[in-house]
């Protein structure tokens, strides 16, 4: 079934979440999730370069536009989103910057530990010690001025570099190799930061007000299906759902079905 085929399936389960969250069997908490649902299957919908060193090197650009205008918010301003997995990412615009920029250096690290790894055959100890978005640090909640952004935007920038041209570097055999016990791979690992997800949300919010919410949620994703169309007889792209896993759009599509027909009691 194409996405285009099961827009009728989500039209109807919209119809179904609605009535449920008006006669009260869906309170506003719940609504919020799967209105955050949508909006993020929308974002997964969007097409990326199938070259994990090609979607490093195209994906910054519009990471870094978003960057830019972050000392136009209050530094108190913040954004949630549930995931898949229901984990909540609160962003802010200082939480933003230290989010790309570790995840980053983080995985730049991972790469070099990982090649070691497969040629040495000796296990490393990973160097965890980055706060996660959950955490909420002091200087998250300091101003942000244009200089501060400047200074930001100059270190993010060569942690970029730094990893894009690492990644060039890479032999197939190096991008390809899985690690014992593990279903990750450094390709895998490319695609999953170049995402872009941290940066996705704090300047295209969704409304607070559960039915609002649900609304946006739904255009996005309505507009995102729409795209899918124009994008899928394009050589060299794919779609990634939560953890850089490659899926094809209708698992997007359906996994969002699924979900959505759990937390509103759909039989």
């Amino acid at each position: 079934m194409t996405v285009r085929e099961q827009q009728s399936q989500l039209a109807q389960l919209e119809q179904h979440t609605l009535a449920m969250a008006q006669r009260g069997s869906l309170d506003g908490v719940q609504l919020r999730r799967i209105a955050d649902l949508r909006a993020v299957a929308a974002f997964r919908l969007r097409p990326v370069p199938a070259d994990p060193v090609e979607h490093v090197r195209t994906s910054y650009p519009a990471i870094r536009s978003r960057l830019e205008r972050l000392d136009e918010h209050e530094p108190t301003d913040a954004v949630s989103i549930s995931s898949e997995d229901g984990y909540v990412y609160t962003f802010r615009p200082r939480t933003m910057l230290r989010r790309v920029l570790d995840h980053a250096l983080d995985h730049l690290n991972q790469l070099e530990q990982w090649v070691y790894w497969q040629n040495s055959n000796t296990v490393p100890t990973p160097t965890d010690g980055w706060a996660s978005s959950a955490d909420h640090l002091d200087e998250d909640r300091l101003p942000l001025s244009r200089l501060d952004l400047s200074a930001w935007l100059w270190r993010i920038d060569i942690a970029w570099q730094m990893l894009a041209e690492r990644a060039e570097r890479l032999s197939l055999d190096q991008l390809d190799w899985t690690p014992p016990g593990d279903d990750w791979n450094l390709r895998r690992v490319l695609h999953h930061v170049s995402q872009g997800f941290y940066v996705a949300w704090l300047d295209n919010p969704l409304p607070e007000e559960p039915f609002a919410r649900y609304s946006e949620a739904s255009r996005r994703l309505v507009n995102a299906i729409t795209d899918v169309e124009a994008s899928e007889g394009r050589p060299n792209v794919i779609w990634l759902a939560a953890e850089a896993r490659v899926v094809s759009p209708d698992q997007i599509v359906s996994q969002l079905i699924g979900s959505e027909m759990t937390l509103s009691n759909m039989n």
